[in-house]
């Protein structure tokens, strides 16, 4: 059986060749990211003539960076094509390292007696003592009097990943002696984009804290073993420390007071000298369990159960007062308490050598990159607690980004990776204004495929113009063996 070789079936194969190797330049394409992925774009002042440059990254532009994985920072030419990039890790930087403060404002409220509210209105703070019982007079019991204290942190939009780091130092309000007073129970709420942080203050023990009507059993340490201590609370991974949508959700913000009261109680065992108090219905309950950590140090574990409300079909038929309605606690996620001890200052606290874990903040961001922290925590006190408020500073570890010029400037640095699922917000108009210089460096390319990631290599466009020539020279010679199958003679 012979079979007969028409021009029309001699065009199939170099047909269906093409088609292949389209489709797998298509597919590459739609892997590499360009600028259009991009929210944030921050020109770079760089010096001809040099065929790799560093430059040093931002602090501002490593922290709009966290919402996106590191990786996804690229430095793009004037074509707009990605180079390949090598980003130094944290160990390789010397100390020591820029600091940025924060300020932190303390108020100091006294609630004695039996009941005392706390109002709150823009960070600032009042107290109220309800009146004694007709024909008693008001008590004035000092092992009664319970003291809550507020540390209200303002990050503004200066540091907008770290809204839910909290620092909660563990001290006694000035003038007062550790021993009768012991440690510090902490919670905290939401008033707006800030943070609000309420630590309330027991004797011997932290006692219990209510939310309608409902009792959520603490902790129970001696004062000797937790008086001395900072806390740093973090989320587990996995979970956020608060639903923060779901908290502002429930709040009613009149006249810019988003919290509407915190109650103080006192407690009837003078003897335990604990307390107990009630928040507005819908915010979290807090419960812990301590840990032993290693080097006198405890590791807290909690849950944090949110109230929800069940749905009753007979509420409409009871009189007008009564009960609250029943709560259904319900755990959000779990978080743990890293104590720190202040083993050389009362007045002074570094977190080191306690790391910055980005885990704690955004679990999805799990690259190579990120795994040794480059930001340490760091809680600055004065000498006078009262006068001179506590500053939180962050110690920026700094890193240098390596590219190599493989295109034609100048060069832009491209931050925020809208595949992500990140938007563009107000910080990126003042990120663009950054000076971003970079400066010539040496780095081999062999050092640079080795310690850049695959990912942010193989998307570089080298790569993919070794694959459109080898597409162009697939179909020349596609089309040159048609041309010579056309024009051959037929053998008779």
């Amino acid at each position: 059986m012979s079979f007969c070789f028409s021009p029309s079936r001699l065009l199939l194969l170099p047909a269906l060749t093409l088609v292949c190797l389209t489709a797998a330049t298509a597919t590459a394409t739609e892997q590499e990211l360009t600028p259009r992925d991009f929210s944030t774009l921050i020109p770079i002042e760089a010096k001809s003539g040099s065929p790799v440059y560093r430059l040093d990254l931002p602090f501002a532009v490593y922290e709009r960076s966290r919402l996106s994985p590191l990786r996804d920072v690229r430095v793009f030419n004037s074509l707009g094509r990605a180079e390949a990039i090598y980003i130094s890790p944290a160990e390789s930087r010397p100390e020591p390292a820029q600091e940025q403060a924060f300020p932190c404002f303390t108020q100091w409220v006294r609630s004695g007696g039996t009941e005392g509210i706390v109002l709150l209105r823009d960070g600032q703070s009042a107290s109220e003592t309800p009146p004694a019982p007709e024909g008693q007079k008001p008590e004035h019991n000092k092992n009664r009097v319970a003291t809550a204290r507020s540390l209200l942190v303002d990050f503004g939009q200066k540091r907008p990943r770290f809204e839910r780091v909290r620092l909660v130092p563990r001290e006694t309000p000035g003038g007062e002696t550790r021993d009768q007073d012991g440690g510090m129970l902490s919670t905290r709420l939401y008033t707006s984009a800030d943070m609000q942080s309420w630590i309330a203050e027991g004797r011997q023990t932290l006692g219990q804290m209510r939310m309608d009507g409902q009792a959520v059993e603490l902790l129970d340490l001696p004062a000797d073993r937790i008086s001395r201590r900072y806390m740093l609370l973090v989320p587990a991974e996995g979970g956020e420390l608060f639903p923060i949508q779901e908290v502002r959700a429930r709040e009613k913000v009149r006249d810019a007071t988003p919290v509407d009261s915190i109650v103080l109680r006192g407690l009837e065992d003078e003897k335990a000298g604990g307390f107990s108090y009630a928040l507005p219905r819908g915010l979290p309950v807090i419960n812990l369990e301590p840990e032993p950590a290693g080097n006198d140090n405890f590791l807290l574990r909690g849950r944090i159960l949110t109230p929800a409300l069940r749905a009753d079909s007979g509420a409409q038929r009871r009189p007008r007062r009564q009960l609250p309605p029943e709560l259904v606690w319900q755990e959000r996620a779990p978080f743990s308490y890293y104590e720190l001890r202040d083993a050389h200052s009362r007045n002074t606290v570094r977190a080191d050598p306690v790391p910055f874990d980005r885990r704690w903040l955004s679990p999805e961001n799990n690259d190579p990159l990120l795994r040794d922290a480059p930001a340490t925590l760091l809680l600055r006190l004065g000498g006078d607690i009262i006068k001179q408020p506590p500053a939180l500073r962050v110690r920026w570890a700094g890193q240098q980004l390596y590219f190599m010029a493989g295109g034609p400037g100048p060069y832009t640095l491209a931050v925020g990776s809208l595949k992500a699922g990140d938007l563009a917000g107000t910080r990126d108009a003042a990120l663009r204004e950054l000076p971003v210089a970079a400066g010539p460096a040496r780095l081999n390319m062999a050092e640079l495929r080795e310690q850049t990631p695959p990912p942010a290599y193989d998307e570089t466009p080298g790569g993919q113009r070794w694959l459109l020539w080898g597409v162009l020279l697939l179909g020349a010679a596609a089309m040159a063996f048609m041309a010579a199958q056309l024009l051959r003679k037929p053998e008779k």
